[in-house]
């Protein structure tokens, strides 16, 4: 009877287990509301042969949002920050566009499009080499794209979060 109880118990949590990973593993399907709107450049990776190089621009929006009260250093970093940093925008009709981090005098250019397929976010970007990876991923977009340049592989990754 223990010998019973023990099978039972184990059947039991392995059951509740896989339904918990499986619900879990799921993905979560994306709707037009999570993609619509402006979106900033979050982070930028690029490697490049052996060589990785990472840019964080968490510090630029919050330098941005700082404005006339930003110190001298901060606005030398900032101007640094600015030659790398764009925001996107996707519109309702399925367009991508970019332009220059809060350039108020600067129109967003055409960077492409943008859809929802089978629940998934793919992208076809006029701004990158080939075809990118596009993927949604807890509320932001991540866009991966590869090429061979200079006979060296070059994988460059994007990270997009919304404006809110």
């Amino acid at each position: 009877m223990k010998k019973f109880l023990r099978v039972f118990a184990l059947a039991l949590f392995v059951a509740v287990a896989g339904v918990a990973l499986a619900a879990c593993g799921g993905k979560t399907e994306v709707k037009e509301e999570d993609i619509v709107g402006e979106w900033y450049m979050e982070s930028y990776q690029d490697t490049y042969g052996d060589t990785t190089n990472e840019y964080k621009f968490t510090d630029f929006k919050a330098l941005h949002d700082k404005g006339s009260a930003r110190t001298p250093e901060e606005d030398d970093e900032y101007v640094d920050l600015e030659t790398y940093f764009y925001m996107y925008k996707a519109t309702a009709d399925g367009k991508l566009q970019w332009k220059k981090y809060y350039a108020d005098e600067s129109e967003y250019d055409d960077a492409g499009t943008w859809a929802i397929e089978n629940g998934e976010l793919t992208t076809a970007m006029t701004t990158v080499s080939g075809e990118p990876e596009t993927e949604y991923k807890n509320g932001k977009i991540i866009v991966t794209f590869t090429r061979t340049f200079a006979e060296q592989l070059q994988t460059q990754k994007i990270v997009l979060a919304k404006v809110a």
